[in-house]
């Protein structure tokens, strides 16, 4: 049996928004779909997502000049621009 159930974390526990017969002891999944917590996007070392993708962005040297404008190209096979 699978169903979606909608709630909000609240004091370290999922709040659900509905109350739902769920058997005593079932496995359950959490997926986290949205956060309005700007510190939530901050790894454990510290940095934003742009600027771990800083840390890489130097070390790419052989792509093509043009990769920005023709991505679609590159990746999909579509007509350059």
């Amino acid at each position: 049996m699978s169903f979606i159930l909608n709630g909000r974390f609240k004091g370290g526990v999922v709040v659900l928004d509905d109350p739902a017969d769920i058997p005593e002891g079932a496995a359950v999944r959490v997926e986290v779909l949205s956060t309005n917590n700007e510190s939530d996007l901050i790894d454990q070392q510290g940095l934003t997502l742009g600027e771990k993708m800083l840390l890489y962005a130097s070390k790419l040297t052989d792509l093509p000049v043009d990769l920005a404008l023709n991505h679609d190209h590159y990746l999909h096979g579509n007509d350059k621009k």
